[in-house]
């Protein structure tokens, strides 16, 4: 039963157990019929769900308390490695430490050592941890926290990110690509670095945003690539290892004007090249290039290194099924 006032109304500590059963996230009026037969309001208050403004720029808030106390260090790193997660009195901890005036978005951390310890405030006012997909403590932005803005790209733009993951329809991306990419995949754009523009950087699109896939460069990719892409990858694969060397100035300027043929490096080629390492000097250049396409363009692929790499001093091509 609930007492009552003289005036029908429920009093402050009638309030107080109401308000201790029927957690609230923001004011609201309640209405009770009190025992003299009248309806009586009142409004019980609570913090207001945090802001999500689609104009102010996210901000970076530097707050001491957010790095773990060092006895609790080393078992929150146990737990994060075992994919545990962050514990409930840990994210307890650090939102209890969210400014009062921050927003959905905004970035929280003890700024001790780049971003490895930062959380965002997320749009129910819960952490969301920096999920850093470079493994090497700089800013990742998940979807989770993207996926409330029309334009991600303006809101962090003051933010230090390397990689923002956008979700497949994102306004955003859905303008910038012509279409609707589809949904079986996440779309993360890579920086080159921190304070590089990002019109510079790679588009990503990967079933897993902590797995490799197919990478495109963000100032000329479309739709029409992304698909032609993912279809060729559900034919059988095949892996072309380039190791290729260059001696003498002529030739190694050479290779930094073009280091594969155009038709590989197009933005509709459905062939994908990375790194396998390399050595150089001043007066030499050693490089290993891997390129991954489908299996029936293989011996074009090959010809086509075959001249691009004509002037080069070795050039060796092997060529194997891809597999993985």
């Amino acid at each position: 039963s609930v007492g009552h006032s003289p005036s029908g109304c429920i009093d402050s500590s009638e309030k107080k157990k109401l308000c201790a059963c029927f957690p609230l996230t923001r004011s609201v009026a309640v209405f009770f019929f009190s025992f003299s037969g009248g309806l009586c309001q009142k409004t019980l208050t609570r913090p207001a769900m945090p802001v999500i403004s689609q104009d102010t720029p996210a901000r970076l808030i530097e707050i001491e308390g957010l790095a773990p106390p060092e006895d609790e260090e080393e078992e929150e790193e146990e737990a994060e490695e075992d994919g545990e997660g962050d514990s409930p009195a840990k994210l307890e901890r650090v939102k209890a430490l969210f400014p009062e005036d921050a927003a959905v978005g905004d970035l929280v951390e003890p700024g001790d050592y780049r971003h490895g310890h930062g959380y965002f405030v997320g749009a129910d006012g819960e952490p969301v941890a920096n999920p850093d997909l470079s493994g090497s403590a700089y800013l990742s932005i998940p979807a989770e926290i993207t996926r409330h803005f029309h334009d991600p790209l303006q809101k962090f733009a003051e933010l230090p990110w390397l990689s923002l993951e956008l979700v497949h329809d994102s306004p955003w991306l859905v303008r910038r690509l012509g279409g609707t990419p589809p949904a079986t995949h996440k779309y993360v754009i890579w920086r080159e670095g921190e304070d590089e523009d990002f019109e510079d950087g790679t588009l990503s699109v990967v079933e897993d945003v902590r797995k490799d896939g197919p990478s495109f460069a963000l100032n000329e990719v479309t739709l029409q690539h992304i698909e032609a892409r993912l279809k060729s990858l559900q034919e059988p694969q095949q892996q072309i290892r380039v190791a290729v060397r260059f001696d003498g100035k002529e030739q190694m300027e050479r290779f930094q004007l073009a280091r594969l043929p155009p038709a590989l490096t197009a933005a509709n080629s459905v062939w994908a090249c990375e790194s396998g390492g390399g050595a150089g000097g001043s007066d030499f250049t050693a490089t290993t290039l891997i390129l991954k396409g489908p299996q029936k363009d293989a011996d074009n692929v090959i010809k086509t290194l075959k001249e691009h790499f004509a002037y080069a001093s070795q050039l060796q091509i092997q060529s194997e099924p891809d597999n993985h």
